[in-house]
């Protein structure tokens, strides 16, 4: 699966802590696994319960997963497109619970 970061997303990496990296860098490896297994099995397939990805209501075709439990919360959200003829996950935003606000 190709992953793409939006600018904003990658403004908002860059202001992360360097714990708050380190997490979601950990975290991103199983959702990158699950995305690979999502391409090989779509049918049946079910997300890790670690990772709470969850689609986002109002939100057309935008989805969020859980990186972080611990204070401050950690989370990014997500769609699925595809460019250039190959299936992809735009990165949109990342941070705390208020990037929910304008995922």
């Amino acid at each position: 699966m190709r992953f793409v970061e939006l600018p904003r997303f990658a403004r908002e990496f860059r202001k992360l802590s360097p714990e708050a990296r380190r997490r979601f860098i950990e975290s991103f490896r199983e959702f990158d696994a699950a995305c690979d297994e999502l391409l090989r099995e779509p049918n049946g397939f079910e997300w890790p319960s670690l990772l709470r990805v969850e689609k986002l209501v109002g939100q057309r075709g935008i989805y969020a997963f859980t990186w972080s439990f611990a204070r401050p919360d950690g989370r990014t959200t997500f769609e699925f497109m595809t460019i250039d003829g190959q299936p992809a996950v735009v990165l949109r935003r990342i941070g705390r619970h208020d990037i929910y606000k304008e995922p």
